[in-house]
């Protein structure tokens, strides 16, 4: 494992504000395949947003550029939308030869381990352990969330802490099969976009893709299975490319609108862009941008508001007594009427 860089912030208040105070320094922790960055850190936050990008094709994630602009949009729009937010991007490796392997130990858990061990580290070392985290994922980094909070769920006690914790999951353009054959044919159109068609696509190999037929079906029994507890319910939002990708000598789609749906979840809504333009945004006029930071200004209300037992003890902490302690009047966040008086409810 490389070296973990380590700092201790002010403790983060889990308040949720419209100010925008200053962040932190930009942070980094890395490993041997997995390196975050905190790219937006205000002291008033009260969730995570983490984003893990797809397939780069030697592009920034992220960041959509042009001959004039090169917009980074989590730092440069999101960060404006939800002031409330600590914004986490994750980059790894993304040889796509590489993560379609059928070797015993595939490069998905490898992936996906690394990058909850890199969430674990900066949420235990700044005091954020039990902050809820919306994960937003590209392409095949949706593969490597869901496959993530799985590994997880059936983990040690402080990865289903973190399981636990992720409430809201994005997917922009992530495919989804129903069986070995569709996950080999998902598998070829990748591997013949990234010049790498040279992995014999042979039975046996399909055979092989059972890990990703298995995630098909253990994925939507998780998300079902915490929708049963309201406190750590599981919501997710699919979007799918409303334009080809070019492909040899023709076109295609990666995560169309069947692909990208999800079973017993919403069905996805469509993004005007190509499979690789799903994830980058020029301006906060995009339509594309307005439908996904719509979703997750939403998710960071919901997820910002006080719990029912914080919102009791708010109801306590405001009334105040007259008298003495056995026949006084308690004047406060109260209803009903006594006497004349009216409390919570206006005067009469």
């Amino acid at each position: 494992m490389g070296r973990i860089q380590v700092f201790k912030p002010p403790v983060l208040r889990p308040l949720l504000s419209s100010a925008r105070p200053q962040s932190p320094p930009c942070t980094q922790y890395h490993n041997d395949m997995a390196t975050l960055e905190v790219i937006a850190n205000p002291t008033n936050a009260a969730v995570d947003i983490v984003l893990v990008h797809g397939w780069l094709d030697g592009r920034e994630p992220w960041t959509y550029s042009s001959a004039t602009s090169s917009v980074f949009w989590p730092k440069t729009l999101l960060a404006a939308e939800i002031p409330g937010a600590r914004i986490i991007e994750i980059r790894y490796d993304t040889e796509l030869k590489k993560f379609w392997s059928v070797s015993a130990e595939t490069p998905l858990d490898t992936l996906s381990d690394d990058i909850f061990w890199e969430l674990e580290i900066v949420r235990s070392s700044t005091e954020t352990r039990k902050r809820p985290i919306i994960l937003v994922a590209h392409s095949i980094g949706g593969l490597v969330c869901e496959n993530a909070l799985i590994r997880a769920t059936d983990g040690t006690d402080d990865r289903k802490e973190l399981a636990s914790c992720i409430r809201r999951m994005a997917f922009l353009g992530t495919p989804h099969g129903a069986d070995a054959a569709s996950w080999g044919e998902t598998a070829r159109k990748f591997l013949i976009l990234s010049q790498n068609p040279d992995v014999p696509i042979t039975e046996n190999w399909i055979r092989r893709l059972a890990k990703f037929v298995a995630l098909s079906e253990r994925f939507p029994a998780v998300v079902e299975a915490r929708s049963r507890n309201a406190e750590t319910r599981l919501e997710v939002a699919c979007f799918y490319e409303g334009l080809r990708t070019a492909c040899g000598n023709g076109s295609t789609t990666l995560a169309d609108e069947l692909s990208a749906s999800i079973p017993r979840c919403p069905p996805p809504e469509r993004l005007e862009a190509n499979h690789q333009n799903l994830g980058v945004f020029p301006n906060k006029e995009d339509p594309n941008f307005r439908r996904v930071c719509r979703q997750l200004v939403r998710w960071a209300r919901d997820l910002s508001k006080p719990s029912g037992n914080d919102q009791q003890a708010r109801f306590v902490s405001n009334a105040t007594f007259s008298g003495p302690n056995n026949s006084g009047f308690q004047l406060g966040m109260n209803t009903g009427t006594l006497s004349g008086f009216t409390f919570g409810g206006g005067t009469r």
